[in-house]
This record gives structure tokens, C-alpha cells and sequence, in this order.
């Protein structure tokens, strides 16, 4: 993991005007030991009069929610690996997650769609909430979503794997068509062909 790319939904404090995105800049500067790219939010009453601003500081794209679960926000690989028979029962609150986690049918047509490519990049929705606020026995009650960074790609190469995807494949959703969309894939994503290897049962290896 070299590169992340961060919401602007810091709770409370929604990165959404140039002084907000600084502000966070100059924050994430003091602990970052990895690349960032950070994404700026557009505040619903003031539509889209921030933007530029926004984008004169170096935000590298905006997130806005087509949905109203949030009056400022909102495939996951959540939703490739989680699944309503098997997951929601069984942790409760830990699995809520905006949209709610579907049926394993519909995993399974999730990964159908990836496989014929009509999903361009994987990502994953890092929400570190603390243990009290993903485990009220009411589940509407309970924060939503879940951590996913450190989980993303051995979740992700195993899926591909058992359903006959390749490394190139999966580096390709994960690393070179995020960079590309970001507009920094001149300086991350690119896959070194000379060291991916994919043949039965040999050796896999992958270099980013």
C-alpha cells in the first residue's frame, strides 16, 4: 500500500471549501508515511460554489452521495466478500454498511459484472469506528461502516483466484485503474509485466 486516496467526510467536519481541505492537508502532513490524495465534498446549500476552490488547492476529484442517507454524503470490496446469510446474523452492527449488505446471489452477480468488465476499479470504505459504536443490539442505532484498507487485497486476489482471475486482472482494479481515474498514474499503479507470473499451480507474484 503506497497511496491513499481519503473521504472528506471527517466526522463533523466535512472537507468541503479550500480552508477545509488545507486544513486537513496540513494535519494528515504531520503523521503521513505513505502518499496521499485527498477528494473534496460539495456542501448541498451551496451546490457547486466551492469547487474550484477545492480543485486550486489540489483536491483530485469530489464525492457527493446520490442517495440521502446523509444531507453531505453518500463497489466496495464489502460488498464482494460480505454477504446477508452469512455476515449479518452473525456480527450485528459491525456489518452495517450504507448500502446495507445484500444476499450471497447477489454477491456472486457482483463478481459476474467484474469479471466481464464492466467495473472499471475496487475500492474500500475505511471507517475505523470504535467497539461501542458498532455493537448496540439495535442496528439502525449502530455507526455505519467498516474497515476494509488493510483487508482490501488479500480479499480481493482470493476472490479473483477461486474464480479464475489473474494477479494481472486484480492489480489492474486495484492499483492502475484507480491511479489512472485520480489523474496520478504517472506517478503510481503501473504494473511491471516481467514479474507477474500466473500458471496453474506455479508460483504467483505480483510487483506494484
Amino acid at each position: 500500500m503506497t497511496t491513499i486516496v481519503d473521504m472528506p467526510y471527517d466526522e463533523g467536519h466535512a472537507v468541503n471549501s479550500a480552508a477545509t481541505v488545507e486544513k486537513k492537508v496540513a494535519r494528515a502532513g504531520r503523521q503521513a508515511r505513505i502518499d496521499f490524495a485527498f477528494l473534496g465534498a460539495i456542501d448541498p446549500e451551496e451546490r457547486s460554489s466551492r469547487s474550484a476552490e477545492q480543485v486550486e488547492v489540489g483536491v483530485a476529484a469530489f464525492k457527493f452521495s446520490t442517495f440521502g442517507t446523509h444531507p453531505m454524503r453518500f463497489p466496495h470490496i464489502h460488498y464482494l466478500t460480505l454477504d446477508k446469510e452469512n455476515n449479518v446474523g452473525r456480527r450485528g452492527g459491525k456489518v452495517k454498511i450504507n448500502l446495507p449488505i445484500r444476499p450471497r446471489a447477489d454477491v456472486e452477480k457482483l463478481w459476474r459484472h467484474v469479471a466481464a468488465g464492466n467495473v472499471a476499479w475496487v475500492s474500500t470504505d475505511h471507517v475505523s469506528w470504535s467497539e461501542d459504536r458498532k455493537t448496540n443490539l439495535d442496528m439502525l442505532a449502530n455507526a455505519s461502516g467498516v474497515p476494509g484498507l488493510e483487508a482490501m487485497r488479500p480479499l480481493f486476489v482470493k476472490g479473483a483466484l477461486e474464480r479464475g482471475g489473474s494477479l494481472a486482472w486484480a492489480a489492474r482494479l486495484m492499483a492502475q485503474n484507480p491511479a489512472r481515474h485520480f489523474h496520478i498514474d504517472h506517478l503510481k499503479g503501473a504494473r511491471n509485466r516481467q514479474t507477474c507470473r500466473y500458471h496453474g499451480d506455479d508460483a504467483r507474484r505480483f510487483h506494484l
